[in-house]
């Protein structure tokens, strides 16, 4: 478990654009997120792009845990003092994470303090996580490879139906959604205004504030997992849910370890310690895909990096070989599928973006 603090992240941007509309940050999509990490004991820090006191929108009062945390002193206190980005050690953190509010969308994108500092706690193997509006902060995020932080990933995000649900698509400098597809995301969109939390590895997204309580439940999970020794003499039934994600999560270790093979059904149980019928239903229960969709995920996606790849250029053939595919055709079949184009234009598009940049 780590002891180093999250960081989060609020917009300082108090107006929509030409609008003159003010906003903001979302204020449930920090406290929501907040109080999942209180309950765990994990410390906090508050930062934003400008530092000093961000503007608040959503002050919902009713809610009881944005009245809760607008009554303490010590959280308001904080967030009148917030950290200016650009100032920020962020060898100081474990994670990092981007409230949302439409005011994001104007100085998130753009601010070389949040590239640099997503780029830096994730490098460092530290976990990176946004929710609704929030994401814009990691469309631009370029690592030190030269490939896009989302090229690939899945996550979630606010969607273009919730923008044009709010009537702002024609007020954003750019839709979210489509601006992560630009850039390779595997953007996960569910119906409008339900909750949609998508982990990837150590990245954590939501879809919009009614997704903020399980971010902050799926940060809090990563970075403070229960001991083994608080659960080694647990027997794996079907009222133990954490040793059930124990198990599935060495499943999936076991996918990332070996997809350019050709897995089994009966090899990925097996390295979780359970039957094939026991495991594929509950791997479908808690995944929400079949393990046979996953490792097809897990390959298109990293297909998707190989031919974002600068330099050495590797063939089509050869790409659909190392992501563990049976040929170029099988390969080329379920790209087109999952992204509505061939292995060879996406390529091409990505070189075109890359010369862009």
């Amino acid at each position: 478990m780590s002891t180093k603090p999250v960081l989060f992240v609020v917009t300082s941007n108090g107006v929509k654009g030409k609008s003159g509309i003010p906003t903001g940050f979302w204020l449930s999509e920090v406290t929501h997120t907040l109080a999942k990490l209180d309950e765990a004991g994990i410390k906090v820090g508050f930062a934003s792009i400008q530092g000093g006191e961000p503007p608040a929108d959503g002050l919902d009062l009713e809610d009881a845990i944005n009245a809760r945390y607008w009554k303490d002193d010590h959280f308001r206190s904080a967030m009148r003092n917030t950290l200016k980005l650009e100032d920020v050690d962020s060898s100081r953190y474990a994670a990092i994470f981007f409230a949302g509010g439409h005011g994001t969308m104007w100085d998130y994108p753009d601010s070389a303090a949040v590239r640099r500092v997503v780029r830096q706690i994730w490098e460092a193997g530290g976990l990176v996580s946004a929710v609704c509006h929030g994401p814009a902060a990691l469309v631009n995020v370029v690592l030190s490879d030269g490939n896009w932080l989302v090229a690939g990933k899945r996550l979630a995000a606010f969607t273009n139906d919730e923008e044009r649900d709010v009537k702002a698509s024609g007020i954003v400098p750019f839709l979210l959604e489509t601006a992560l597809k630009e850039h390779a995301a595997d953007h996960q969109a569910a119906p409008i205004w339900t909750e949609n939390v998508q982990v990837d590895g150590r990245l954590v997204t939501g879809q919009n504030p009614q997704s903020a309580a399980g971010v902050g439940e799926a940060l809090r999970n990563l970075l403070k997992p229960r001991s083994v020794s608080q659960t080694a003499s647990l027997p794996p039934t079907e009222g133990n849910s954490y040793v059930q994600n124990r198990q599935i999560q060495k499943a999936i270790s076991y996918i990332e370890a070996n997809f350019g093979s050709k897995l089994a059904l009966r090899q990925i149980a097996e390295a979780a310690h359970m039957s094939m019928f026991h495991f594929s239903r509950l791997f479908s229960r808690i995944v929400g895909v079949s393990p046979h969709q996953y490792v097809l995920r897990y390959r298109l996606r990293f297909a998707q990096k190989l031919l974002c790849l600068q330099g050495i250029q590797r063939t089509i053939a050869d790409i659909a070989t190392e992501s563990g595919f049976y040929d170029q055709a099988h390969f080329s079949r379920h790209f087109h599928r999952a992204f509505g184009k061939t292995p060879q234009a996406y390529r091409c598009e990505q070189k075109y973006t890359n010369r862009r940049k």
